[in-house]
């Protein structure tokens, strides 16, 4: 098998982990799985005649060349990737339909507010999932696959969601004791220093969960779909700390709506918690789903 001047030759494992990725664009999660436990066999018996899985790989070729040659011998088995369009549709509508919003309501932050953003979380993770063929890749992994994804990866927006809560209820306790906004000599309305350091600091944790759900959805689609609900829960947490940062901005001119629109956050961030748990438990039901086929 040829491969780029120093990069490793790939491992059995993760050989095996690319032919799958690839075979869940094709096929059913049980029918990928019957043939990844062929390529399975092959590794298995061969370790035991005592040939090295380096030379076992290279014997067999790259993970895309046999996916390739299993489509062909399959292709009647093969499933319909317009469903895949079809997904990507609606997460892409979704998601614009929140953009739309956020563009002409000009940052409030009221009930309404709310509405918009829960078919992004209801209806956004559900077809992205769909795309990334969570469902058959979760099947795969849980009949091949060992990885784990780093507990990190769910404390970062835990601890970002709190510090925002913190930045949020101190800016109220300003507010409420006339120390957050002042008057210049001119007449214009300007914010404290407190203020201007509070905000920068929830615009910064913002932007750090931003890199971070890039990075989930990286993983996501190159090495587990495990890390998926990681994606779902730091989305919903920027998500809440877009709102609680209107709240925020607006307490002056509408202190009663801003406080109910920061509670309105919090309880938003119970459904983010909701759908995150959820998408986790569907995941694990799907790989002992895999893993069950295995052992059949």
């Amino acid at each position: 098998m040829e491969r780029k001047q120093g990069r490793p030759a790939l491992t059995a494992a993760a050989w095996m982990d690319r032919l799958g990725r690839r075979l869940a664009r094709y096929f059913s999660g049980q029918q990928a799985v019957e043939m990844l436990t062929d390529y399975a066999d092959h590794f298995s018996l061969g370790l035991e005649r005592g040939e090295s899985e380096a030379t076992l790989v290279q014997s067999i070729g790259t993970p895309e060349a046999a996916a390739d040659a299993l489509v062909q011998e399959n292709w009647p088995l093969r499933t319909d990737r317009w469903r895949y369009l079809w997904w990507g549709l609606l997460a892409v509508a979704v998601w614009l339909h929140l953009g739309v919003f956020s563009v002409f309501h000009g940052g409030g932050f009221g009930m309404d507010a709310h509405l918009a953003v829960l078919p992004a979380l209801l209806l956004g993770p559900p077809s992205l999932f769909r795309c990334f063929n969570g469902t058959v890749r979760a099947e795969i992994e849980g009949a091949y696959s060992h990885k784990r994804p780093l507990p990190l990866a769910y404390g970062l927006p835990a601890a970002a969601a709190a510090g925002a809560a913190v930045i949020a209820l101190y800016w109220f306790s300003l507010e409420a004791k006339g120390l957050l906004y002042a008057y210049d000599p001119q007449g214009f309305l300007f914010v404290l220093p407190k203020g201007e350091a509070l905000a920068i600091a929830l615009t910064l944790l913002w932007y750090l969960m931003a890199l971070l759900l890039i990075w989930h959805l990286y993983r996501s689609a190159a090495v587990s779909i495990r890390y998926f609900p990681c994606a779902v829960y730091t989305s919903g947490t920027m998500m809440c700390m877009a709102l609680l940062s209107n709240a925020m901005g607006d307490a002056k001119l509408y202190p009663d709506s801003a406080r109910r629109g920061a509670l309105l956050c919090f309880l938003l961030y119970l459904i983010v918690a909701a759908v995150t748990i959820g998408s986790g438990l569907y995941i694990r039901r799907c790989m002992e789903r895999g893993a069950a086929w295995t052992r059949s």
